[in-house]
């Protein structure tokens, strides 16, 4: 059985690595692409993940809102791994080797890192009724950018662009990456339930 004393050091270490690179990717990220980057998911998903360590690091996650944020910022993160690295990794061209290790901080190492920590460390046995709460976000910036873009025709990813054909926009959302966001979602939080209850971590 793993000693409390390297139970919390490797939490520790964990914790300030995701902490770390969540703050960097987020925030160095408006140096070298301006603001304006807020609009992007990935730089959402990051800054609830800097939000959630941010609690950690400072002992303010006993706070009751702490475990919702927390676990809403899981199926973000992922979500954000997910997508890049799937559809949009092949469309990053051009871009400098400052950029592209953001792009590597926000989409790859943060997802990888804050999934082992909340799965292993977060103290909370989310219920399966969490999960209508995992969809507000993606549903509300899909809605969001789907009003704005009938004015300003602009929408921040290709699979959200109606004008690339409005039924092949609709069947990859709708019948794609809708339920595959719910089963994930299912998925993380049966995982961390068995997590919880086989790790019983408390460091």
């Amino acid at each position: 059985m793993l000693k409390p004393y390297f139970i919390y050091s490797i939490k520790f270490v964990l914790l300030m690595f995701t902490f770390g690179f969540s703050m960097y990717g987020t925030f160095y990220s408006y140096v070298e692409f301006g603001l304006w980057n807020i609009h992007y998911f990935t730089n959402q998903s990051n800054l609830l993940v800097f939000i959630v360590t941010f609690l950690m690091v400072f002992g303010w996650d006993k706070h009751r809102f702490f475990k919702t944020i927390a676990l809403i910022a899981l199926l973000d993160i992922i979500l954000t791994g997910g997508v890049y690295n799937l559809l949009l990794k092949n469309l990053v061209v051009g871009f400098s080797e400052t950029k592209l290790f953001i792009m590597l901080v926000t989409h790859t190492i943060v997802p990888i890192l804050y999934t082992i920590l909340y799965l292993v460390y977060v103290q909370d046995k989310p219920a399966i009724k969490s999960l209508k709460l995992l969809l507000i976000h993606p549903f509300l910036y899909f809605v969001v950018f789907q009003i704005t873009g009938l004015f300003t025709n602009y929408y921040p990813y290709p699979f959200m662009d109606p004008n690339g054909g409005l039924i092949k926009m609709l069947i990859t959302v709708f019948l794609v990456m809708t339920p595959l966001l719910i089963l994930t979602g299912y998925g993380l939080i049966r995982l961390k339930r068995y997590l919880y209850d086989t790790l019983k971590l408390e460091a």
